[in-house]
């Protein structure tokens, strides 16, 4: 079975319209300051920001982006990317999510490969291959 786009498109039901985008695509003109408490918004961007200059309102949503999305739960720190995230579920600027989620799924894969004896360390998403083997059983009448 080839996993694809179109699979996880199925699978999830979510459609698959919006940018094309995956966080190692450079991002220009990012809006991200809207989400950063006023005494933060006029940082200059470097590498990272602390979870702490976000205003509360937005950590949850954060939270469900780094464990579920991004698969980065165990990081103390916000990318540039989680903003790109952040604009597609608050509206701002819609991402195609099927495209995203089949490419992390491509790029775990290979981290596999690479390292079949680590792979504890680099499993993620298995509630999203879940929902896909069992949408790909389903089409093929099997359980």
């Amino acid at each position: 079975m080839q996993i694809d786009e179109a699979s996880v498109a199925r699978a999830t039901e979510m459609p698959g319209e919006g940018a094309r985008w995956f966080k190692t695509t450079t991002t220009k003109n990012l809006e991200f300051r809207s989400y950063l408490k006023p005494e933060h918004r006029g940082i200059i961007w470097k590498k990272e920001i602390p979870k702490g200059y976000l205003e509360e309102k937005w950590l949850h949503l954060l939270k469900m982006i780094r464990v579920y999305i991004t698969c980065e739960c165990r990081y103390n720190r916000i990318m540039l990317y989680h903003f790109r995230i952040l604009n597609h579920f608050t509206g701002k600027s819609p991402i195609n999510m099927p495209f995203y989620l089949h490419r992390s799924l491509t790029k775990m894969a290979q981290s596999v490969q690479r390292k079949p004896r680590l792979i504890a360390s680099r499993l993620f998403h298995q509630g999203l291959i879940k929902l896909i083997m069992l949408e790909e059983l389903r089409l093929r009448e099997m359980t």
